[in-house]
């Protein structure tokens, strides 16, 4: 075989020879036309028409159930019916100029172990019928291409025939050859680039690869159909968002975020201005009232910007510890003769918050 000019665009041929040939299968001799028919029996065979074929393959042709497993994909994946026609017509009719009509069809093929690939489902005829009937034609020739082993690995169209060695006519030879040039080429290229694009085994069927390929398609179908919603939402969506600009805020409902701030500036200020007033109130008062010491005052001040609530209830709980003008004995010495307690910071703010004397700390100290 040579490359295929195809408008420009050549096609690779098969890097090695199409081995082919034409197998003489006799039909039932009981009158009748048969509904199933054998293609190949199972296990190794060769042609019954003398010639000795396959001459090619020493051990001849083999048909098994994984050989069979692939037929069958191949019959299914066509999706129409399979010809039995005449005299393989189908095939030489474009050289020869001859009419091709059909004996009958098929498009289910079985394997049967011990037995061999048979068509379940055989439709002839009238014409047909009649002439098996008559015993004017015996044999049923399928023509297959087959592997380096002698293994089938393609069907072609079954004929009707009464010369078992027609696969070896010149004609048939140059059709089959034309017909897989154009129709089968190049050398399962095609499906081998199909099954790596697909990330799928190089020993994948037709089949299987078409079942994979409309899966795909499938979901891509979905995933378009969700991005033409989406895409139907969002103009939806871009409208809404639209008319509320064009229709623009109600002064009566909504104020301006930057007149919302500057009053809670002015809200803050006004809140700490007040609220440092009466701290101040409420520390010089205590201090007067010797409830605040000198060494407290910071302390006292800080609380009331923290929490003015807290320095008001720290003032009206507190008890005078020292009166400023005053000492704590009144200017007289202790009856004892002991020098007055003295107490630091720390240790006043103890007292004004527990309600104790300075005396009374310093002898729960001692």
């Amino acid at each position: 075989m040579s490359p295929r000019d195809d408008g420009g665009m050549s096609r690779k041929a098969p890097s090695a020879p199409v081995r082919f040939a034409a197998l003489s299968v006799t039909l039932a001799a009981d009158g009748r036309a048969p509904a199933e028919v054998m293609i190949f029996p199972a296990g190794r065979f060769r042609s019954t028409d003398g010639s000795g074929r396959p001459l090619d393959v020493a051990a001849g042709w083999r048909m098994d159930a994984a050989a069979a497993a692939r037929l069958i994909d191949q019959v299914g994946a066509r999706g129409a019916d399979t010809v039995i026609d005449y005299e393989h017509q189908t095939l030489v009719a474009q050289t020869a100029g001859v009419p091709a009509p059909a004996a009958g069809w098929f498009s289910k093929l079985e394997w049967r172990d011990g037995s061999g690939l048979w068509a379940t489902d055989v439709r002839w005829t009238d014409r047909a019928a009649a002439m098996i009937a008559a015993n004017e034609y015996r044999y049923l020739s399928p023509v297959f291409t087959y592997d380096p082993d002698g293994t089938p690995n393609r069907l072609f169209p079954i004929a009707l025939t009464n010369n078992p060695g027609l696969g070896a006519l010149p004609e048939l030879s140059a059709a089959l050859t034309a017909l897989i040039a154009t129709t089968e080429s190049p050398d399962m290229d095609l499906l081998k680039s199909l099954l790596t694009a697909l990330g799928l085994p190089a020993e994948t069927t037709e089949a299987t690869a078409l079942t994979a390929v409309t899966a795909l398609k499938a979901k891509h179908d979905e995933q378009a159909a969700s991005l033409t919603a989406l895409a139907a939402d969002k103009t939806g969506l871009e409208s809404k968002v639209a008319a509320l600009t064009a229709a623009g805020a109600d002064p009566a409902k909504y104020v301006p975020v930057t007149a919302v701030t500057e009053l809670q500036t002015q809200l803050a200020a006004l809140t700490a201005q007040i609220t440092g007033g009466e701290v101040d109130t409420l520390v010089k008062d205590a201090m007067a009232a010797g409830k605040i010491p000198p060494a407290l005052e910071p302390w006292a001040r800080g609380l009331g910007k923290k929490d003015i609530a807290a320095l008001r209830a720290y003032v009206g709980a507190a008890a005078p510890v020292v009166v400023p003008g005053q000492t704590q004995t009144g200017g007289e010495k202790p009856k004892d003769g002991s020098a007055p307690a003295t107490l630091d910071a720390q240790e006043l703010a103890v007292c004004t918050a527990m309600g104790l004397s300075a005396e009374e700390f310093a002898k729960a100290k001692a």
